[in-house]
């Protein structure tokens, strides 16, 4: 199920600047799947095997701080990609660096070539992102609901039963049903927020 395109709320931003375990579990359980997943689609596409470092090397800068969002410049989700995508090039050229069987001149063509061919690899890796970004804050949202609301969502939403079905075999009113699935869907939501910053419209 794909959310709206919605981003990281400032509260667990503001966790991971401060370097707390909860904001970073958070941030990992949400972000760590999709980054990986993003990273190994372009790695395979130009026969590389750097997706796991390329993300160990991003989540390093965040937690020291080197790489730091300003919500003023946008959103968290485009910045959080566009550095994915700085470390993935710095792990493609160091892949390439390290091949025996290329001269210093072929191996700046094939790197150019790569880099300039991400583009369309890319578009189908963000699918990809985003979609299981979406999934990870459902299933986040979904652990902290009482165990009836998770129960009343999974059939409704996740299993396609008529409202009126779920309902009856919970003796509800068909619209508390909708109003489950509102709620959940609100709390996944709010774990990627919009951020607030200047420049934001």
């Amino acid at each position: 199920m794909l959310l709206k395109d919605i981003d990281t709320s400032q509260t667990l931003l503001a966790g991971i600047s401060a370097d707390r375990r909860s904001a970073w579990e958070s941030f990992f359980r949400i972000y760590h799947a999709p980054m990986l997943a993003f990273a190994e689609a372009v790695a395979e596409s130009a026969g590389k095997d750097f997706a796991a470092d390329a993300v160990q090397e991003l989540l390093v800068s965040l937690a020291q701080g080197t790489d730091r969002y300003d919500p003023a410049r946008g959103s968290f989700r485009g910045w959080l990609m566009l550095r994915l995508r700085s470390k993935i090039l710095d792990a493609l050229r160091a892949a390439n660096a390290r091949s025996r069987h290329e001269s210093q001149a072929a191996e700046a063509r094939a790197l150019c070539a790569e880099a300039g061919g991400l583009s369309e690899v890319e578009r189908a890796a963000e699918t990809v992102f985003h979609r299981e970004l979406a999934e990870a804050a459902l299933r986040e949202a979904l652990e902290k609901a009482a165990p009836r609301t998770r129960e009343i969502f999974r059939r409704y939403v996740l299993e396609g039963q008529p409202a009126s079905a779920v309902a009856e075999a919970f003796g509800l009113a068909p619209n508390a049903v909708y109003q489950v699935r509102s709620r959940i869907l609100a709390a996944a939501e709010a774990l990627l927020e919009q951020p607030r910053g200047k420049g934001r419209r």
